[in-house]
């Protein structure tokens, strides 16, 4: 089958739902599918056409021109956008959008309509308008499917008229070739790895970290990634005086992110909201790392509490640091949270489980 996968972001850039596209069009290509990509184009020195492992991918700068109200430039985004699916025929449509890209995708498939499979990665949805653009797009989609239950939830409450074609579909991540070392507690290595916004809670890592210390003054806390509180979480750290027990590492490749979990003790995930999936946690369990995060949004759904990982209340820092100091004070514990984990992951979270899934659902939605 031909495969346009339009999204809102992808390769070179790196995330939770950059990552899921780049496995699961490479997994699905092993079965002999072909893909193209749509994305959206977010700086002025990005190249806008490029290749992933031989897979075009078109960029466009949808939002530069909505926030500009540039009607010209709206109107060649659409006709350009729609040639790309007239040039390239696809069989289905894979949205992953909930973004300036889908007011685009809209357009384009008033000009060319083609069967379309919509995946909700954001908790982030508009108001139960059937009239609004997520509504009209939720309605025309062949299929809905959600990240995580708590995701699909979310859009059932905005549309529940989609339920007899909506489904959860777990996300799943490809298990790397790197094999999990035995935990380390020295010195104790705490890990937080995502883009550094408000939204992940870093901060309140770095304020439980502050009670770690006192208890463990040899523990190291790692901040893996960038974006824009890496400033203030600097500050803070400094404020706190623990600025010389915080690494902040920067942005990390993808294929180095599982060396980078093995060196660590304990992944934390402190998110301060509904992370619709959070693929942090499947990695740490991969590398048979126990997991502490905040109970929120489909974490749950990954992480079963006590028994792969420990979950606490969301921007809790005293829950945080009593959690963390749990399992650096019982070893033989986070070692044991950690090989759970590990098997918990290897059976739910398979990345040829959720290609089986997606190239049913474009079969399904194809012959309807």
């Amino acid at each position: 089958m031909r495969v346009l996968f339009w999204t809102e972001l992808f390769w070179p850039e790196i995330g939770g739902l950059e990552l899921f596209g780049m496995q699961l069009i490479s997994a699905l290509r092993r079965r002999g599918h072909e893909f193209a990509v749509v994305a959206a184009l977010h700086r002025a020195d990005a190249e806008p056409e490029l290749s992933y492992e031989g897979v075009p991918v078109f960029r466009f700068p949808f939002q530069h021109a909505l926030i500009r109200r540039d009607l010209r430039a709206v109107h060649t985004l659409v006709e350009q956008s729609a040639e790309i699916k007239r040039r390239w025929k696809p069989d289905v449509i894979h949205l992953n959008s909930i973004g300036s890209s889908m007011f685009f995708y809209e357009r384009a498939q008033a000009r060319m309509a083609a069967p379309a499979v919509f995946t909700l990665h954001s908790p982030f949805l508009a108001e139960g308008d059937p009239d609004s653009l997520l509504g009209r797009v939720l309605a025309t989609a062949q299929w809905v499917t959600g990240v995580s239950r708590s995701t699909l939830d979310r859009a059932l409450r905005v549309a529940p008229a989609i339920a007899p074609r909506a489904s959860v579909v777990l996300n799943g991540l490809e298990m790397p070739s790197v094999q999990p070392s035995d935990i380390s507690l020295r010195p104790p290595r705490l890990l937080c790895i995502g883009r550094m916004v408000e939204d992940k809670g870093f901060d309140v890592a770095v304020a439980a970290f502050a009670q770690v210390v006192k208890e463990f003054p040899e523990a190291r806390l790692m901040l893996a990634g960038d974006g824009l509180v890496r400033p203030a979480l600097e500050a803070q750290a400094a404020a706190l005086g623990i600025a010389a027990s915080v690494d902040f590492k920067g942005w990390v490749p993808p294929e180095q992110v599982p060396a980078l979990i093995d060196r660590s003790s304990i992944v934390l995930m402190p998110s301060r909201y509904e992370e619709p999936f959070g693929l942090v946690a499947v990695q740490a369990g991969q590398m048979a790392r126990p997991l502490v995060a905040s109970r929120a949004g489909g974490i749950p759904e990954i992480v079963k509490d006590g028994e792969t990982g420990l979950l606490v209340p969301p921007e809790d820092v005293s829950a945080l640091a009593e959690a963390i100091l749990e399992l650096l004070c019982d070893p033989e514990q986070a070692a044991r949270l950690g090989r759970a984990a590990r098997k918990h992951v290897e059976a739910a979270f398979e990345l040829e489980r959720v290609a089986t899934a997606y190239e049913t659902l474009y079969r399904h939605v194809c012959s309807n």
